[in-house]
């Protein structure tokens, strides 16, 4: 039977197998590019998550612990009040001037407030009974706060200590004797309703009897603003903070949710952070979760940071990469059909060798070649064909090494019209961005950590200095630096260099810098970093075991807290910064800056409870001497009645004689 059909022609199916072929092995590789690319993708955005859960998280953990650390400070100079051995003499009035000084020097503090046991902190609580700003049955218990509408302090007494629930922040700690992160309440400030987080340290005398507390407030507006402007995955992110109880402390996007419970909003979560032990991710409903559990000093409660983002989102690239895979996989499909015809029906001769081979090339062996050219068509037929398989084996290779993790090898682009490899390095060029930047991302977040936790390793300014500098100095591969620490008050303000790396020994000892006096001087006065590359001749120079040498770079950074210049830090190079380490060290300055103010204010404190120490001992030495002379002047008067009683018994003896 005569097939007269053009769907019969050797050109027709010999061009339906190639096509076919190329699109099966075109589809295994778009396959194989999908999953492997997919899973870098979510492994990238769950490492990206982790790093931004704990950036907050170690962002929160401060900004509590900050208040945490004053309620303990506080706490610990008011329980030498009941100190029976070294009594602090302490008013009402000496401790609500501490406490309105310490949230007036506090901005981030909503208030702070303490609270005694009847009659233990000065036995007079009869006294105070029914006066105005007080509490009805005297007890001491003041409370300092910034008024959420003024912005000015105020005081009153507080509500609701022993009423169970409101007065948890009382009733808790009366009974564990444990620092307490309270879980988040509703309390009435002023004229408003306030969500705020209360953080309380017990007072216990030496016998650990627990006489009263000393909390700190903060509100949940502060921490809102730590998360307002969250840009967690381009915006698409969405950050929350959940408390011990579930409580939505904070919330982006969603700021309606703050203070209702987790359990009755987002009940998927409510079950699973009670498990959570440190950092986890994980993928359920097509949104991708990460939690971090946050730990304030000795309390059990922990916090919680939760990111949440779509997985669509994650992978959105991945479908635009498809979209262009096919559509050149569909154009190179096309163009194999029409050129294998084409040639087939001028060539036909040579056509059964040519079907063997082509036979084989399409069961996927691409190492096999051996059709001889004829003529100048075939020759042309001959090379295309090898000119696709080593595309094609060049294009694995790429692929197969992205999949490893190996960004040094590129396709050959071998016209303007070859989309494919052109993609594919462009793509080789985006993974390879995205791995530097994270690992200068993870670099400064791990940095950072560890500067974090050296700063909590030392309560000594000075040696603190020293460390913090020393740690900066081997970070960024510093030559020479200093520490200059602001001391006096204005107008005398002065820099002193508190700590050095590499300074001559004698200007290390003697080195102190007028306001406005030189780079590090200018610095203070303009509060902003200043990093030069041209430095004079005179200003440094740098000395080694192999000679003297001027520095590349300098730079000079503000340590700033609270709008004060705490201190200048001053470092030399001999190579340039990169602009993301320049970053890391203003953030580090920031932190240090926090550091030395608070470390300046417990000095302050211990200094004060020294002197009050001394005073009391001074005053126990007073009433011992006035006992002596008590008993001296009793025993004066014993021996004068004696010879009194004497003279009358002779006068009555003389009087019965007469």
């Amino acid at each position: 039977m005569r097939l007269s059909s053009r769907f019969n022609t050797i050109r027709f199916k010999l061009s339906l197998v190639v096509g076919i072929l190329t699109f099966i092995y075109s589809s295994i590789l778009v396959s194989y590019f999908n999953y492997k690319y997919k899973s870098t993708l979510v492994n990238d955005a769950i490492e990206k998550s982790n790093v931004w859960a704990n950036n907050y998280a170690g962002e929160i953990k401060s900004e509590i612990e900050s208040a945490l650390d004053i309620s303990r400070t506080t706490a610990q100079m008011f329980a030498s009040k009941v100190n029976p051995d070294y009594p602090l003499n302490l008013t009402r009035k000496d401790a609500n001037q501490i406490l309105r000084n310490i949230v007036d020097k506090n901005n981030f503090l909503l208030g702070i407030y303490t609270a005694w046991e009847p009659n233990k902190f000065d036995g007079k609580d009869a006294d105070y009974e029914g006066l105005p700003n007080n509490h009805p049955n005297g007890h001491f218990v003041p409370y300092w706060f910034r008024d959420t509408e003024s912005g000015k302090l105020a005081f009153e007494p507080l509500k609701y200590y022993l009423v169970e629930g409101k007065g948890d922040y009382y009733l808790k700690p009366r009974i564990t004797k444990k620092e307490t992160v309270v879980d988040p309440i509703n309390y009435k400030i002023g004229e408003r309703e306030v969500l705020l987080m209360t953080l309380v340290v017990p007072i216990l005398t030496p016998n650990q009897e627990f006489v009263g507390i000393v909390g700190t407030d903060i509100s949940s507006e502060s921490l809102q603003k730590l998360i307002n402007n969250s840009t967690v995955f381009d915006g698409f992110g969405e950050l929350s903070i959940i408390s011990n109880n579930g409580t939505i402390v904070a919330v982006s996007k969603k700021e309606t949710l703050i203070g209702k419970n987790i359990e009755t909003v987002f009940p998927e979560m409510s079950a699973k952070i009670k498990g959570i032990k440190g950092t986890e991710s994980n993928i359920e409903n097509d949104t991708l979760r990460t939690y971090v559990p946050i730990h304030f000093g000795a309390a059990e409660t922990p916090w919680y940071v939760i990111i949440k983002v779509p997985l669509s989102y994650l992978t959105s690239g991945l479908t635009i990469e498809l979209i262009k895979l096919t559509l050149f996989g569909l154009l190179f499909l096309g163009l194999l059909i029409f050129i294998t015809s084409y040639y087939i029906m001028k060539f036909l001769k040579p056509i059964r060798k040519i079907t063997r081979v082509a036979q084989k090339v399409a069961t996927g062996d691409l190492n096999v070649w051996d059709v001889d050219s004829t003529s100048v068509e075939i020759e042309q037929l001959n090379n295309a064909f090898r000119s696709v398989i080593d595309s094609q084996k060049s294009i694995t290779e790429v692929t197969e090494a992205i999949a490893a993790g190996i960004y040094s090898k590129r396709a050959v682009v071998k016209s303007e019209f070859d989309t494919l490899a052109s993609s594919v390095n462009l793509m080789i060029d985006n993974l390879k961005t995205a791995t530097e930047d994270d690992g200068k991302r993870k670099w400064s977040n791990e940095g950072y950590a560890q500067f974090a936790e050296l700063l909590r390793s030392d309560n000594d300014l000075k040696k603190l200095a020293q460390k913090a500098l020393n740690y900066l100095i081997k970070c960024l591969n510093a030559n020479q630096g200093g520490l200059f620490i602001a001391n006096g008050e204005a107008p005398d303000i002065q820099l002193h260099l508190s700590a050095a790396y590499a300074y001559d020994r004698v200007k290390f000892m003697n080195k102190t810098v007028e306001i406005g006096e030189g780079i590090v001087g200018q610095t203070y006065l303009e509060r902003e970093t200043i990093y030069l590359t041209d430095i004079p001749q005179n200003y440094m120079l740098i000395t080694s075991g192999l000679g003297d040498a001027y520095p590349s770079c300098l730079i000079v950074v503000p340590l700033i807290n609270n709008e004060k210049v705490e201190a200048v830090l001053e470092m030399a190079l001999f190579i340039e910064l990169e602009p993301y380490k320049i970053e890391f060290l203003e953030k580090c300055a920031i932190s240090l800056a926090s550091v030395i103010a608070n470390t300046r204010i417990n000095e302050l404190t211990n200094k004060l409870l020294a002197e009050a120490q001394e005073q009391a001992e001074l005053m126990k030495m007073q009433e011992e001497e006035m006992r002596q002379n008590m008993e001296e002047l009793a025993a004066t008067q014993e021996e004068l009645k004696r010879r009194e009683n004497d003279y009358i018994a002779r006068i009555q003896e003389l009087e019965q004689n007469i």
